[in-house]
């Protein structure tokens, strides 16, 4: 679980019934050309739009683990999917 408040938030994406924030934690110890993007979700989980590893629904924005070793460009939601662009490290 995470709270937004405590990211820089820089881009958000609506589906059908699920949502995606892109942004870098404020309070991180590395300096800004360290930082990567980092994905939160929340909603509906069916179909694994939420591209974590269940399809239960979460109501409290979460921090996509998967992302944390991809170098996140950008983000969107579709109807009940999540693309996310990423580039190599």
């Amino acid at each position: 679980m995470c709270h937004l408040l405590t990211y820089n938030v820089i881009d958000i994406s609506c589906g059908l019934s699920h949502n995606i924030a892109l942004g870098f934690e404020k309070n991180s110890d590395t300096g800004p050309q360290d930082r990567r993007l980092q994905l939160v979700t929340w909603g509906s989980g069916a179909n694994g739009a939420l591209g974590l590893s269940s399809h239960d629904d979460i109501y409290i924005p979460v921090v996509n683990d998967f992302f944390n070793s991809h170098n996140i460009k950008e983000a969107h939601c579709g109807y009940n999917h999540t693309v996310v662009l990423t580039s190599k490290i």
